[in-house]
């Protein structure tokens, strides 16, 4: 069995970040962000979303240059703040006790993971960090099994989000569905389609758990 892991929301703690970062931003040109400001934008694109900040706030900025400053923003986070999951060391050192080889499924920018990572003592876990553009296609999952050498029936896919949980089941992998507060409005399909749910990585004995599987 390979463990491969998912990054926000599975190792790191940062999906608060998402809703945190338009405000502050706005807060940073000196400007009152509105209550709503996260829910609005969160379905749009980077792109999208600079735009509106740029109208809705009257920023001098360019829209361009105000996808920069946040991109800027986040890097920053990544490399200074960002926290572990509460518990999910223990299940890392549960996979290298077991010779369980560990690597890193992330939609994320690899720099700013490694960067993290090694700063939060934590990148000699893993033997390689993927990054895709999206994970809601099951192609993904058998893409990396072959890169690894593998089936995807011998990938434990760790993961927070329900579209990459489901691509991850339909390739015919085991899922691990972790809890987070980002998703709690569908911890009850993820219970159901995942293989396996865990409310929290401290609240499991992953040396025991690892070997049942």
């Amino acid at each position: 069995m390979i463990a491969l892991f998912d990054v926000d929301g599975v190792i790191l703690d940062s999906m608060a970040i998402w809703d945190a970062l338009p405000l502050r931003y706005i807060q940073s040109k000196g400007k009152t962000p509105q209550s709503d400001l996260a829910k609005k934008i969160a379905p749009m694109s980077l792109e999208e979303s600079s735009f509106y900040l740029k109208e809705h706030y009257q920023l001098n900025a360019s829209s361009i240059e105000i996808q920069h400053e946040i991109i800027e923003m986040l890097a920053t986070y990544y490399k200074e703040e960002v926290a572990l999951k509460p518990g999910i060391v223990s299940c890392l050192q549960a996979c290298q006790d077991q010779h369980m080889p560990m690597y890193v499924l992330s939609i994320g920018d690899e720099t700013l993971i490694n960067a993290a990572f090694k700063r939060l003592q934590i990148r000699s876990y893993f033997q390689k960090i993927f990054t895709v553009m999206d994970k809601r296609n099951p192609h993904v999952y058998e893409n990396i099994a072959t890169q690894l050498h593998t089936k995807p029936q011998d990938l434990l896919v760790f993961e927070d989000s329900l579209d990459a949980i489901q691509s991850a089941h339909q390739a015919g992998c085991k899922t691990i569905g972790i809890a987070d507060p980002s998703n709690q409005d569908k911890q009850t399909l993820i219970k159901a389609r995942a293989d396996f749910f865990v409310p929290g990585f401290e609240a499991v004995d992953w040396g025991h758990h690892l070997l049942s599987l």
